[in-house]
């Protein structure tokens, strides 16, 4: 039930050689389909036309 509250262990090819994860770029962690219904739902819940919103809410993530 709480499946996605617990953290799942890096692979291999995300650590780097000092141990840590290696950082994603925000294209491939916002192109997920989960995260893709989850930007439209806060579209669809913010009083804005789709240009505003990528302006004021998209292009920050995608820096």
């Amino acid at each position: 039930m709480l499946s996605w509250l617990i953290r799942k262990r890096p692979t291999k090819e995300q650590l780097s050689s000092t141990g840590y994860v290696a950082p994603a770029r925000s294209q491939d962690l916002l192109n997920t389909s989960r995260r893709q219904q989850l930007l439209e739902n806060i579209w669809h819940r913010a009083s804005m036309s789709r240009q505003q919103f990528k302006l004021l809410y998209q292009g920050p993530l995608e820096r």
